[in-house]
Formats: C-alpha cells, structure tokens, sequence
C-alpha cells in the first residue's frame, strides 16, 4: 500500500507511478488533509484544479477529515472517498474529574494570520471587562510559540485593557503532553478563533479533557465534534462581536461545569480515539484490497 498526504503535485506523480507499477492487490491510499480553501481549490477551473481531481481518481481510497467536505466530495467522487477523522491519544484511562476553573484556553500559533489570535483577545476583553471587578473573573491562558509580528499588537493591547491585563497569561510553547493535558483539564472553555483549518487536532485534545468548544465556521471539524451545539459553539470567522457574546453567555453559565466536562470527554473518548479511527480505517483498507483482486 501507498499512502500519500495532500492534494498536491507530489502526491499526483506518486499516486500515478504507482498505478503504472502496483502489483495486484496494492492500494493507493490518499489522505487529504484539506480545508475549506482546498475545497474551492479541488473544483475551480483550470490546471490546479485538474491536477487535484486527477490526483483523487489516481487513488483508490481517498479520505477526508470532517463530514462537511466528505458529502460535497463524495457527490462527485462515489465511494472512493471515505471519512476518516483526525483522533487523539492519552495513555491511562479517561478522567472522571477534572476540577474546573474559570479558564478560557487557546493553544496553536499564537498571532498568525490563519489563528486569528487578536480576535479572541478583543472577544476576551469585550467580555470579561464588565466583569473585572467582580467575583465572577476569568483567565484567558494562551499556549504556544507567539510570533514576532504579533507582540507589538500585544503590548499595546495589555496597554489599553490594564484592567484585565494580569487575567491574560501567554504560557508559551508546551511540548509536555502530560503538563499541557492538565492545562486543558482545568479550562472550562477551549477557543480556536481560526480563520481557516483542515482539523484542528487541538479540539480534540480539548474535548478529552472535557472543555467546552467555542469555534467559528473556518475550522470545519468542529461541527463534528460539537453534538449540535450541546458541546460547543461556532460563530462566524472574524466575528468579534458574536465571539465575545458566546463567551458572556459562557462566563455567566450556571451549568454544572464538571458533570458537562464529563459528557464531553466520554463523546470524544467515544468516538475520536485514535484506536477506533484506525480500526475503521483498516476495515476500509481491507475491503478496498479484496476488491481489487476480483
């Protein structure tokens, strides 16, 4: 078998050498890793969008990573196309506590375009501002490396907002799995402002640990994880202002956050470990490699 990443020009000539040399029973096996962008790019005219539709009819199995896209490709490409979701690994055995705590999170890119970083900063401060003499206070806790084109727009706003500037925390970047697993355990609510994303493993990641997701409708997984709303919610891209209501709407919640975190974490437990994921994956794989020796 044959496994290529990525609708591109790498994957087109792997995909077509391999169907000129593959001996019975092989299978080319495509994951795409796409996102909304590389939809549009998948079907517009001209060479880029060709090259693309060649390199999925040059596979035998091709996956996708959120239902969204998988009903528009499969409309075009039949039964070739499968979904198969990014998942999460923890060792040990799912939390049956988590101690929650006024915590809004985001982990990634801190400050690049695609992150939208400034915009769950302004939602923040729109937010907790009218709260900042209160009782009812909350972190915002920012993880991962920040880049350089970002911190003057930091600075100035810690500068502006110095009411909530010690509720805002930059940890930067945690490779420690187990310590950065505690950090999601304590958030109440994972936010990923993102303007645009293939998966956004880091929901996941959230969702095991029981967080409420807060998204916008660039990061197309999300509507797969959210359970309709009863998980999450996903405003539009760039929306401050619907941002920050979600995040009032949170704030002020009078739900029980530990019981809520534990429905959360058994669905993501449930349905995107990667254990399972494999498995299906496998059992298409196989299917795939029969029909190919009749």
């Amino acid at each position: 078998m044959l496994n290529v990443y990525h609708l591109n020009l790498s994957s087109f000539f792997w995909l077509l050498t391999y169907k000129l040399r593959k001996p019975p029973g092989g299978i080319g096996y495509l994951k795409t890793d796409m996102d909304i962008k590389g939809l549009n790019r998948l079907f517009s005219i001209g060479p880029v969008g060709l090259i693309k539709r060649m390199t999925i009819h040059l596979s035998d199995i091709a996956s996708v990573e959120t239902t969204v896209l998988y009903k528009q490709l499969e409309k075009r490409f039949g039964e070739k196309i499968i979904y198969i979701p990014n998942g999460f690994y923890c060792k040990g055995e799912k939390p049956s506590h988590f101690g929650k705590q006024n915590i809004i999170l985001t982990v990634g890119q801190l400050g690049t375009y695609p992150k939208a970083t400034e915009k769950l900063l302004e939602a923040f401060a729109g937010a907790a501002c009218p709260l900042a003499h209160s009782s009812n206070r909350w972190k915002l806790v920012l993880v991962g490396p920040i880049d350089k084109s970002f911190r003057p727009y930091i600075s100035i706003f810690l500068k502006r907002h110095k009411d909530i500037a010690n509720q805002i925390i930059f940890t930067g970047p945690i490779s420690d799995k187990d310590k950065l697993n505690k950090i999601y355990a304590k958030a109440k609510i994972f936010c990923l402002p993102s303007r645009s994303e293939s998966f956004g493993i880091v929901l996941l990641e959230a969702a095991s640990n029981g967080d409420f997701l807060v998204t916008t409708n660039g990061v197309p997984a999300g509507r797969d994880i959210y359970n309709d709303g009863k998980f999450g919610f996903i405003v539009p891209v760039d929306d401050v202002r619907a941002l920050s209501g979600a995040l009032v709407r949170l704030m002020n919640s009078k739900a029980d956050w530990e019981a809520r975190a534990c429905e959360i974490a058994d669905s993501a437990w449930h349905d995107f470990r990667w254990e399972q994921i494999v498995a299906r994956l496998y059992e298409k794989i196989s299917i795939s490699v029969e029909s190919s020796k009749t």
